[in-house]
């Protein structure tokens, strides 16, 4: 249930999605290149985030993310 927001940082154009129960997620039709920010949210949390994420077109990009109380 954790939120994932990816910020396409030269346009601001955000993508948003959350997690499934298995702990994968998939934000689809994402513009190519980058840089983005991505940042993973759940109550009682600390966020998380990744900088200069590039995405190549037709990428299926796979990120690890793990949340501490």
């Amino acid at each position: 249930g954790a939120n994932v927001v990816a910020i396409h940082v030269p346009t601001g154009t955000k993508y948003g999605t959350s997690v499934r129960v298995d702990g994968n997620f998939n934000i689809s039709n994402m513009r190519s290149g980058g840089p983005y920010l991505i940042t993973v949210t759940f109550v009682g949390y600390s966020e998380q985030k990744l900088e200069n994420i590039q995405i190549a077109l037709g990428q299926n990009l796979s990120l690890k993310f793990k949340l501490q109380d």
